[in-house]
């Protein structure tokens, strides 16, 4: 979905943002994302964001044997140039609340190149060394409302039809047969509906085998 979205509405800009409690909770990266969206959009009324959640391996020297988490944020509606203004921002909300200073914020220049990065990224979050530990229950995608230029359920629906077309591909078959064929799947609509059968005249063949059956 990321991916497809950032074809036609490319952000602006990538985030990582870390943390230090290795029992940080979903529930207060929740509000401490909330609390960074209230506050950048005081500066950047149409702010918005996509975050990937992350962990560390834990194996580091300083990390005590404990994985903890970071996410990593494309964002939306602040310019380029502005990136030092979003990067105060982020000081006095996220590091304040999680008391860590170690954050990064930079532009994102080629669109092509990001299309390429954000779908290698949501494969890097699934690798062993970065999933999340026993008892993480938060999500490990989550976006603002208004991230998705066509909205969340627009972009998905798209991204399902992509992903159509892609398996046919690689079945062998070429784009232009696979596009019409995905799209002549979606003119054919099934529909369940409940008929008591005693109201419903069957054709003599059909009443005979019927018949036949029950009486076998």
């Amino acid at each position: 979905m990321v991916a497809l979205d950032a074809c036609d509405s490319p952000p602006s800009l990538f985030v990582v943002l870390t943390t230090l409690d290795p029992f940080m909770p979903s529930s207060a990266v929740r509000h401490h994302l909330a609390d960074v969206s209230r506050t950048a959009r005081l500066l950047f009324p149409a702010f918005q964001y996509a975050a990937f959640v992350e962990f560390t391996t834990g194996l580091s020297v300083w990390s005590g044997g404990h994985r903890r988490l970071h996410l990593n944020l494309l964002v939306k509606g602040v310019p380029a140039e502005r990136s030092g203004d979003l990067h105060d921002v982020l000081l006095s909300t996220w590091c304040k609340r999680t008391r860590t200073t170690q954050l990064h914020v930079g532009p994102i220049y080629a669109a092509e190149g990001l299309v390429r990065y954000v779908t290698n990224l949501a494969l890097h979050v699934m690798k062993d060394g970065q999933k999340p530990p026993p008892g993480y229950e938060g999500h490990l995608v989550r976006w603002s409302r208004g991230y998705f230029a066509d909205g969340a359920t627009a972009t998905r629906t798209r991204a399902r039809r992509a992903l159509k077309v892609k398996r046919l591909i690689h079945k062998g078959t070429d784009a232009t047969t696979a596009e019409l064929e995905v799209a002549v799947r979606e003119l054919d609509e099934w529909q369940l509906v409940y008929a008591d059968p005693s109201t419903i005249e069957l054709r003599k063949e059909a009443r005979r085998a019927a018949q036949g059956q029950l009486e076998a």
